[in-house]
């Protein structure tokens, strides 16, 4: 797992990743964050099993570069946030320090020959709150005016 610090190591991170088919987790957080800080292991965990793909964190409070980053070119809104990229293009995007629903995405993304492909899981899906989910149901049935 690494940890970058500058927008031009994400930029060459990027750009190395393109082509190669490769999987890249950027795991977005803040000093400060709680949840983030409670994740890393799992995080850590998680780089091992799946080693063929490429784990990275960025601290968007770390400096200038890291809050443009986060802020303006990630829209980052709450941390953790974690990006998951197939060479260079994004293929989900979900908040939360929840190891069933990182789990859950990452063995969608793992590809045959992978390690960590096909491997039974070790988390439970997180449980949705119900008064949450049917707030969304309504806001999405809302006639158009």
């Amino acid at each position: 797992m690494e940890i970058i610090h500058t927008m031009e190591e994400y930029t060459q991170l990027m750009d190395d990743a393109a082509g190669t088919g490769q999987l890249t987790v950027l795991m977005v957080g803040v000093t400060y964050c709680k949840p983030c800080k409670a994740f890393s292991k799992k995080y850590g965990d998680f780089a091992a099993r799946f080693s063929d793909a490429r784990f990275i964190k960025v601290f968007g409070n770390e400096n200038k570069d890291m809050t443009t980053l986060c802020r303006d070119e990630l829209k980052v809104k709450s941390t953790p946030t974690f990006y998951f990229f197939r060479d260079d293009q994004q293929v989900h995007m979900h908040t939360g320090a929840n190891a069933g629903k990182f789990e859950k995405f990452i063995l969608e993304e793992a590809r045959e020959g992978e390690p960590g492909y096909g491997t039974p899981r070790l988390f439970e899906d997180p449980v949705e709150d119900p008064k949450k989910k049917e707030a969304e149901k309504k806001a999405t049935e809302a006639p158009a005016r």
